[in-house]
């Protein structure tokens, strides 16, 4: 992106100083978002994996514990399945935000925050910052995105409830069929 090269009115920098601002602050009520969200998901699972956990150490009957086992894993399916639509959706807003603060960036002189975020963090470029002379460059290790990690996270615990609804479905069959159990 390059700079606007035609001087702006005292009125057009404002005017684009508040947009900016206001996309700041945008962008920051999406990442609250983005960590409450996370935050009620990951309670939510925890609390129904302790939900279960509790239960198995009562030793219900076979039958009764795949139920229990199985129920949970229908349940917590699904709000693992919202849960990654609304990771991948937020992600977008904040991408966009991003987007749109580059953008005003090339048109306000002295404003490169965002521009040198994309360039070390996204085109993994050396940034090199005025006055103090010093440089950025991202290190291999913080190369990923960590927008991609959070976005695997419901993926990774709707795997986790999958197995349990397998494992709630073998306890049934062979509790059925009268065949030892791992839980017995």
């Amino acid at each position: 992106m390059v700079a606007q090269s035609t001087p702006l009115s005292e009125e057009e920098e404002k005017r684009l100083l508040d947009e900016y601002n206001m996309n700041i602050e945008l962008w920051k009520h999406d990442d609250n978002l983005r960590q409450l969200r996370n935050n009620n998901f990951l309670s939510v699972n925890a609390l129904f994996v302790i939900a279960l956990g509790t239960y198995i150490s009562l030793r219900p009957p076979n039958v009764n514990l795949a139920a229990a086992m199985i129920l949970l894993a229908v349940l917590c399916a699904p709000i693992c399945l919202v849960w990654s639509r609304m990771q991948f959706r937020n992600s977008e807003y904040i991408r966009f935000r991003r987007m749109q603060l580059l953008s005003i960036e090339t048109r306000l002189p002295g404003i490169s925050t965002f521009k040198n975020t994309w360039d070390a963090l996204y085109d993994h470029k050396t940034v090199k910052f005025l006055g103090s002379g010093g440089t950025f460059a991202v290190s291999k290790r913080g190369a990923g995105s960590s927008t991609a990690a959070e976005n695997r996270l419901p993926l990774f615990i709707l795997g986790f409830w999958l197995a349990i609804l397998i494992a709630g479905i073998l306890l049934l069959a062979t509790a059925q069929l009268g065949l030892p159990s791992v839980f017995s």
